[in-house]
């Protein structure tokens, strides 16, 4: 989701709960101001929307307008609406009930905070717009930031996951900020920058979080993720309640992520199956036990060598010629294939990174090969490549050959 300053709510509402394609939405606004009509009106006339759901989201934005409701609770309401089939004052009602003992946000908000201008990712004018307009809207700090365009996503998230990892006391404070400072100037994750530095430590476990199989399952995107991260640990909350409170799924559907994470903790379904069964769940009305009747029978664990071979990156006589030993180290096949200069530094790394997300599960055969081969050309970071590629790829699963 994207806003810019001064933004007419009715817009950051039609966007933020997917109302409206983007290019919809821009083509409306111009009509209304070509005409000089309203863009509640011309999107009236235009009958791109129905009149339900344009009558809700323009409550909503005169709510906002009029001071009676923040931007924040107005999304979060409407979102909920469509979830629950209620009337916006009874979903303002419900979200407020759930919003209730939760004003911890405004220290750890700043905690975050903190921690950017201590990488020197935002000074202090920049906090302090974010702070202010943060309170006047009902937004979080970061969320601002990332909205008018102060930080990138990547920026705000790696900020996100070292706040976190302080918390957990995965590793110190000074080393945290050199990783983040490095993840700015780079551009990339913050398991890499550590990775980079040396100082990157295996999560405990690999399990399927929620936030994993929400993702993958295309239920919420990228933005909406950071925010109910952000949310997250800004209230000391779980993701659950989270995402419950800004109505961006619907309840129901929760209730058939715990099974399908329990078959994944069983070996019943890979994760990447489990996020596909969901996303057959809600978007085909299938029954779970019809959703998860097709497995993907992907054969044997995928070394590093033929992950690189199916992907096109080297021959298969040139992995046979280099790697003689049959080793099965993915690290010392890679380093062999480095050394006889058949790969570079860049595609060693990504391919290590996807074959580790493909043996937990994360990435499907056919997957894990087109991922590499569409990065392996290019020099872009593998987010962006995944991201182009229609995948979600956790940061947290990428990096069990360190």
């Amino acid at each position: 989701m994207r806003e810019t300053k001064g933004e007419d709510p009715l817009v950051v509402i039609l966007r933020s709960v997917k109302a409206l394609d983007e290019s919809k939405i821009q083509e409306a606004v111009k009509e209304s101001s070509r005409v000089g009509m309203t863009l509640e009106s011309t999107l009236a006339i235009k009958g791109e929307l129905a009149r339900s759901t344009l009558n809700l989201c323009a409550d909503a934005a005169a709510a906002v307008r009029a001071g009676s409701m923040t931007l924040d609770l107005a999304i979060r309401a409407v979102r909920l609406c469509n979830h629950e089939s209620c009337s916006l004052d009874e979903a303002v009602g419900k979200l407020k009930g759930r919003h209730k003992a939760t004003i911890t946000v405004s220290s750890i908000a700043n905690e975050l905070m903190q921690m950017m201008i201590d990488a020197e990712i935002i000074n202090n004018q920049q906090m302090s717009f974010a702070v202010v307009n943060g309170e006047s809207t009902g937004m979080l700090p970061g969320r601002v930031l990332l909205l008018n365009k102060a930080v990138s996503s990547r920026g705000l998230e790696a900020s996100i996951s070292a706040c976190l990892m302080l918390r957990q006391k995965v590793i110190d404070k000074d080393a945290l900020i050199e990783a983040l400072k490095r993840s700015h100037k780079k551009d990339c994750c913050l398991e890499q920058a550590m990775f980079e530095l040396g100082t990157f430590k295996q999560p405990s476990n690999y399990n399927m979080r929620l936030s994993d199989i929400l993702s993958m399952a295309g239920l919420i995107n990228e933005s909406d993720l950071l925010e109910c991260r952000e949310l997250s640990i800004a209230k000391n909350k779980s993701f659950k309640q989270i995402v419950l409170e800004q109505g961006l799924v619907d309840p129901a559907v929760l209730s058939f992520v715990v099974p399908l994470q329990n078959m994944v903790a069983s070996n019943k379904l890979k994760p990447f199956e489990a996020a596909r069964a969901l996303n057959k769940i809600c978007k085909q009305n299938m029954s779970l036990e019809r959703a998860t009747a097709d497995r993907e029978h992907s054969g044997p664990d995928m070394l590093l060598g033929q992950l690189l071979v199916e992907a096109g990156c080297i021959t298969a006589d040139d992995l046979t010629r280099v790697v003689q030993d049959r080793t099965s180290s993915n690290i010392k096949i890679g380093k062999m294939l480095l050394s006889a200069g058949l790969i570079n530094d860049d595609v060693l790394v990504k391919s290590l990174r996807i074959q580790s997300a493909f043996k937990h599960g994360y990435l499907s055969r056919d997957q894990a090969t087109y991922l590499l081969e569409k990065s392996a050309p290019n020099r872009d970071s593998l987010e962006n490549n995944a991201r182009i590629a229609g995948l979600f790829l956790p940061s947290h699963v990428q990096w069990s050959w360190v």
